[in-house]
C-alpha cells in the first residue's frame, strides 16, 4: 500500500496519540513507516490497521512489548481468539453510537474507521454497523439523523478502506439500490465486501433507474451487480431480473428483505457474510 498519511492523521484514525505512536515506532520497533524527505513520517493503511490491532491487545492488558515483534497475520489471530472467548464488540457500538448522538461526523468517521481496520468488512457490517442500526431504531429521537450521519462517515471512510483491500486489475462489481430504496449503507458495505473477496468493489448509490445500471455494468465491463432490497417489491424483483436477462454475463445478487421476493435466475442473499462467501467461491 502507498504510505501517504501523516502520523496526525493516523493518531486520529487509531485513536492513539502521537506520543504514543512514536514510543511504540522507537522503543519497541512495532511499526515501521516510511519516512519523506526530511524525515516526516508517512503511513499507509497497512500501518494504520496494526495500530489499531496492536491498540486493541494492549487495552486487554498484554504489554506492547509482548506482541510489538509479532506479524500483523498473528495479531489478527490474537483478536480473533480473544473474541472467540467470549469478549464483546458492545464497547465499540456504544463509542459509534456516542459520536452519532453528539453529531460529531469527525469523531465518527475516525471511530468507523478504527473499527472497521481490525474486522473483515462482513463482519464489520453484520455485527458492528448493524448492532449501531438496532440501537438507533429504539431510540426514535434519533433515528433519522443517526441513519445519515452514519451513511455519511461511511462515504467518507470507503475510500481508505476500499484503497485497503484494492487489486490492481481487478473485475468490477457494482453495489446500488433501485428507484425507491433510499438506504446508503447496505451498498456501501457490499462494496467493502467485494473488494475484500478481490475485485474492484463500486458504490454507485441510491435509488439508480435500471437503464443506467445496464449502461454501467457495460461500460465497466462488471461481473456482478449487488443491488439492496430493503422492501419487499415485486417490481423491483422483475427490473432486476430483467437486467439479469439484458446482461447474461453479468451475475445479478438482491441483498435484504426484499430477496425473499426473487425469482429463479436471481441469487439473494441474506448477510454479508453470505455475500462474501458467493464471492470468495466466484473468484475461485
Amino acid at each position: 500500500m502507498d504510505a501517504t498519511l501523516s502520523i496526525k492523521a493516523v493518531a486520529r484514525i487509531a485513536n492513539l496519540s502521537i506520543d504514543t505512536i512514536r514510543a511504540w515506532e522507537k522503543r519497541y520497533r512495532a511499526i515501521v513507516p516510511k519516512r519523506a524527505h526530511g524525515g516526516k513520517r508517512l503511513f499507509s493503511t497497512t500501518d494504520v490497521e496494526r495500530l489499531v490491532l496492536l491498540r486493541e491487545i494492549v487495552s486487554t492488558g498484554t504489554a506492547i512489548s509482548r506482541v510489538a515483534s509479532c506479524s500483523t497475520a498473528e495479531l489478527r489471530g490474537i483478536m480473533q481468539d480473544a473474541a472467540a472467548g467470549g469478549e464483546s464488540d458492545d464497547a465499540d457500538v456504544v463509542r459509534l453510537l456516542r459520536a452519532i448522538r453528539a453529531h460529531d461526523v469527525s469523531l465518527l468517521c475516525g471511530d468507523l474507521l478504527s473499527v472497521a481496520l481490525v474486522r473483515s468488512a462482513a463482519e464489520f457490517g453484520d455485527d458492528v454497523v448493524a448492532a449501531v442500526l438496532t440501537e438507533l431504531e429504539r431510540d426514535t429521537e434519533a433515528r433519522h439523523t443517526g441513519e445519515l450521519l452514519l451513511a455519511s462517515a461511511l462515504v467518507s471512510v470507503s475510500s481508505t478502506l476500499l484503497e485497503k483491500y484494492r487489486t490492481d486489475g481487478a473485475p468490477t462489481i457494482v453495489t446500488l439500490t433501485l428507484p425507491g430504496e433510499p438506504h446508503a449503507i447496505p451498498p456501501l458495505l457490499a462494496a467493502l465486501v467485494a473488494a475484500e473477496a478481490g475485485y474492484a468493489g463500486m458504490y454507485v448509490g441510491t435509488q439508480i433507474e435500471p437503464a443506467d445500471i445496464e449502461a454501467l455494468a457495460l461500460d465497466v465491463n462488471a461481473s456482478a451487480i449487488v443491488m439492496h432490497a430493503g422492501m419487499e417489491s415485486y417490481e423491483h424483483m422483475q427490473a432486476a431480473l430483467r437486467l439479469r436477462e439484458r446482461l447474461p454475463r453479468v451475475r445479478v445478487v438482491v441483498t435484504g428483505r426484499g430477496g425473499r421476493l426473487a425469482p429463479a435466475g436471481l441469487l439473494a442473499v441474506n448477510s454479508l457474510r453470505d455475500l462474501a462467501q458467493y464471492l470468495e467461491n466466484l473468484a475461485a
